[in-house]
């Protein structure tokens, strides 16, 4: 937990001009959310069902948490989930999609040894990153430059795995 908490925290420092970070440690995942932003009555709300998330377009109930449906990105300043976000609209903010992961043929670059902060980082940083995938067993990223609505059939569960598609402008 300590070591989750320092990357929380880690992230939050790295992200901390315009974002603050929310860790939960049940699911070991970092988010950020913006501070200037209204938070949205349905992103993020627990829910039993799909129809607990009926206020959100292409929102579904994913691991109990009312997330876009898989691959569609979350639209900051629309306030619903897009099919389609330009790289120059991508946000150095993510959704987490817990105990998931794409398969590994599709990547274009994978980092060993690494921490979760890092991957984000890095997947900021690279243009053609639009989801990250993190395995917390071997600390490991692997970026891809498409998106599980692009490539369903490669798209998996796991428990040691997390998936982060960034949000749109």
């Amino acid at each position: 937990m300590a070591l989750f908490t320092t990357v929380c925290w880690a992230l939050s420092l790295l992200l901390m001009w315009t974002h603050s970070v929310e860790c939960t440690t049940r699911q070991r995942v970092c988010t950020t959310l913006a501070h200037e932003k209204e938070e949205v009555p349905w992103l993020e709300r627990s829910c039993a069902s799909d129809a607990d998330c009926h206020d959100g377009i292409h929102a579904e109930c994913f691991k109990g948490k009312c997330l876009c449906t898989l691959g569609y990105y979350y639209s900051n300043g629309q306030a619903v989930c897009v099919d389609n976000c330009p790289e120059s609209d991508q946000q150095a903010e993510f959704l987490t999609y817990p105990d998931s992961f794409l398969r590994r043929n599709n990547y274009f670059r994978r980092l060993y040894g690494t921490t979760l902060v890092n991957c984000l980082a890095k997947c900021v940083a690279d243009t053609g990153c639009i989801v990250a995938g993190y395995n917390f067993l071997n600390n490991q990223c692997t970026m891809y430059s498409v998106s599980p609505f692009s490539d369903t059939n490669n798209f998996g569960i796991s428990p040691n795995e997390s998936l982060y598609q960034q949000r749109c402008k």
